[in-house]
């Protein structure tokens, strides 16, 4: 019986079809590809496959590797690495609730409140940085040394 599950058998399907197109029309011999790198690439997914294979068979002089699985291995590891934080940083920016579409009009039914400005009272960042005579650590050098 076939223990795959549905999902990863459609992702090994869609690979091998990836990888016969690539051999099919010649870019891709078939001893480049072992099956460490196709369970590799059925581990990602068929973006992943077609990137991968795209440049590892636009480099030049690929067919004097010694180990040209190795080579390919790297490569699906790399972009698969970057799409993991790419989708990572979109998740991350994503919101976690829906705009409260609501607060417009209950901030309408609210009551018009005095309209004075909030008091401006000097802060540490307002205060000008302090010269060499004056500060925490200044001493009278004058007075030290007399």
């Amino acid at each position: 019986a076939d223990k795959r599950s549905k999902p990863q058998a459609a992702l090994e399907d869609t690979v091998d079809r990836v990888v016969a197109d690539f051999v099919k029309d010649g870019t891709l011999r078939p001893d480049e590809i072992d099956d460490g790198v196709r369970k590799l690439l059925a581990r990602r997914s068929g973006r992943v496959a077609q990137a991968a294979l795209a440049e590892y068979c636009s480099l030049e002089g690929r067919h004097k590797f010694h180990n040209p699985a190795a080579y390919l291995t790297k490569i699906v590891t790399r972009i698969a690495t970057d799409e993991d934080v790419a989708n990572k940083s979109t998740i991350l920016n994503k919101p976690t609730k829906k705009p409260d579409r609501g607060a417009a009009r209950r901030s309408a039914k609210k009551p018009a409140s005095s309209s004075k400005p909030a008091a401006s009272t000097p802060t540490e960042r307002d205060a000008p940085p302090p010269t060499p005579a004056s500060g925490p650590h200044s001493h009278d050098l004058a007075a030290i040394f007399s």
